[in-house]
């Protein structure tokens, strides 16, 4: 099991897209970051890594967020989602634009 923190999205047509993920760096992100696609993340949460939220406060300090994990009703269109909901849409936050 790994663990990865989000800290950006892209989105298109109103879902998530793309996002801006770091390895965990004991215990924050990562300097180095990726971008992945939405597939790679659910992918790599069925394969048992871990991926959480994370902003930057105005002092440039992370601040963890919540656990990601994803919803599907279909397994065709998958959701990411870090709450429980049951809902066919999007929801992790108000990470950043990139």
């Amino acid at each position: 099991m790994k663990r990865y923190y989000i800290t950006a999205v892209r989105h298109s047509e109103g879902r998530i897209a793309l996002l801006k993920v770091h390895p965990d760096a004991g215990g924050y992100p990562d300097s180095e970051s990726e971008i992945k696609n939405r597939m790679d993340i659910v992918v790599a949460i069925q394969l048992g890594d871990v991926y959480e939220t994370a902003m930057q406060d105005n002092l440039g300090r992370w601040i963890k967020g919540q656990e990601v994990h994803f919803y599907t009703s279909d397994r065709k269109t998958y959701y990411l989602r870090t709450d429980a909901n049951s809902i066919t849409e999007d929801n992790i936050g108000e990470l950043p634009e990139f």
